[in-house]
C-alpha cells in the first residue's frame, strides 16, 4: 500500500510540475500501469488457445476493478471522514463515463451477434481503433477544445 501511496504521490507531483490535469493522468498514465500487467497475462491466455479465459478475463477484470475499486476507497472516506468521497466532475470525465457505457453497450451487442461470439482480427483492430478514438475524444474534452 505504501508503495501504491508514493507512486500516486510521484505521479501527482509530476503532473502539477508539468501543469498536467489528475483526470488526464488517470485517464492515461495511471490506467495504462494498472492495465499492462493485465495485458501481459492475457496475452499469455490467448497465446496458450485459452481465447475463453482471456476474454473472460478482459471483462472481469473492469468489472472488479470497477465495482470493487470504486467501492472501497469510497466506504473508506465515509468511515475515515464521516462524508463522502469528492468527486469532480468535469467534460472529460462525462465524456470518459459515456464512453465506457457506450463501448459496453456495443461489445454486449457486437461480440454475440455481429462477430458470432468470435473476435477475428479485424475485431481486434476496431477494438484498438476505438480505444485511439476514445483518448482522443477524452483529450478533446480534457482540453475543453469542443465542450
Amino acid at each position: 500500500a505504501e508503495v501504491a501511496d508514493e507512486g500516486v504521490a510521484v505521479l501527482g507531483a509530476s503532473g502539477a510540475v508539468l501543469a498536467i490535469d489528475e483526470d488526464l493522468l488517470g485517464a492515461t498514465v495511471l490506467a495504462w500501469g494498472e492495465t499492462l500487467p493485465d495485458l501481459f497475462a492475457m496475452l499469455a491466455v490467448a497465446r496458450a488457445g485459452q481465447g475463453s479465459m482471456a476474454v473472460a478475463a478482459c471483462f472481469g477484470g473492469p468489472v472488479l476493478n470497477l465495482l470493487v475499486g470504486t467501492g472501497a476507497p469510497v466506504a473508506v472516506a465515509a468511515v475515515r471522514r464521516g462524508a463522502s468521497l469528492p468527486f469532480r466532475r468535469s467534460p472529460a470525465n462525462t465524456v470518459l463515463f459515456a464512453e465506457t457505457v457506450g463501448l459496453c453497450a456495443v461489445l454486449l451487442a457486437v461480440v454475440p451477434t455481429w462477430a458470432s461470439w468470435g473476435l477475428s482480427r479485424r475485431t481486434a483492430w476496431a477494438l484498438l481503433a476505438t480505444y485511439l478514438l476514445f483518448q482522443i475524444l477524452f483529450l478533446v474534452a480534457q482540453q475543453r477544445w469542443l465542450f
